[in-house]
């Protein structure tokens, strides 16, 4: 007989950055290119993002092993293994929202880089009274969320005679992966705040204000640059928003927002189900 018993317990964080929603075109029609007709037919990445993803991980489980052999001519094995790991974890990413400003070009300043048709470069300053995005900010927590695997095994081998043994083999084995609850909330933010480099712009404060407007994100479902907003008066589109305190404070400078809620027991005021 073996047993053996296992026990893991860790956190993971994994930062990056990433484009989302490919690339997007200037189109020759666009006030950009009317403005600059060098940038008609341009590239440009839809969405940047800085991401965080972090997750403490728990891992438990087993393995049992019984050989025996109920006559001296047969051996029968029976093996058993379990296995479950829980994995809360927590998904941010910060985003630069280039679709919302660039064909639109306002505030665009000059000395813009364009390599490979691709704009690698560019500085917009900021306009007063905007409520365009610049920026989106999309939280996911899944609290609960776990997987597990085990399996059973039976074989044997039985020695009939001198020239003939049969052997065999039978067993079940399952696997289970678990998120029965998804906490998400999307932003926009920096309305008319601008985009570029701070160092870049005379007004250079002023834009360093508005870099640094995710210390003031607010979870306000009435905020004009909400992309949820369109889905109803003061109403996000996901649902049960209990009515509590949905202010956030958000810390960093250089690296993806790590979110400080106000909410109970770690978890987002807003419960949704999965989504497919």
């Amino acid at each position: 007989m073996l047993l053996e018993g296992f026990y893991e317990k860790r956190d993971l964080q994994r930062n990056g950055q990433e484009v989302v929603g490919g690339y997007n075109q200037i189109a020759a029609s666009d006030a950009i290119a009317t403005a600059h007709p060098d940038l008609a037919g341009v590239y440009y990445p839809n969405l940047v993002g800085e991401t965080l993803f972090t997750q403490k991980r728990e891992r438990e489980g087993g393995l049992a092993d019984i050989q025996w052999k109920p006559i001296q001519d047969l051996t029968l094995d029976l093996n058993g293994f379990y296995s479950k790991l829980n994995a809360d974890n927590y998904n941010r990413n910060y985003m630069l929202w280039n679709s919302q400003y660039v064909p639109g070009g306002a505030g665009l300043q000059p000395g813009y880089m364009v390599q490979g048709n691709m704009l690698t470069s560019a500085v917009f300053t900021p306009q007063s009274g905007s409520t365009t995005p610049y920026g989106v900010y999309d939280q996911i927590s899944r609290p609960g969320a776990s997987s597990e695997s085990n399996y059973l095994a039976l074989d044997g081998k039985w020695h009939a005679t001198e020239r003939w043994t049969f052997a065999g083999e039978a067993g079940i084995t399952r696997g289970k992966g678990n998120s029965p609850t998804q906490d998400v909330i999307e932003l926009g933010t920096g309305g008319g705040a601008g985009a570029g480099e701070v160092e870049a712009l005379a007004d250079g404060p002023k834009l360093r204000r508005a870099y640094r407007e995710r210390k003031r994100v607010e979870r306000r479902p009435s905020r004009a640059n909400s992309r949820d907003q369109k889905n109803g008066t003061n109403k996000f589109r996901r649902d049960a928003v209990p009515r509590r305190d949905r202010r956030v404070s958000v810390v960093g400078k250089d690296r993806p927002p790590f979110v400080q809620s106000t909410v109970e027991n770690g978890k987002f005021p807003i419960q949704v189900s999965d989504e497919k």
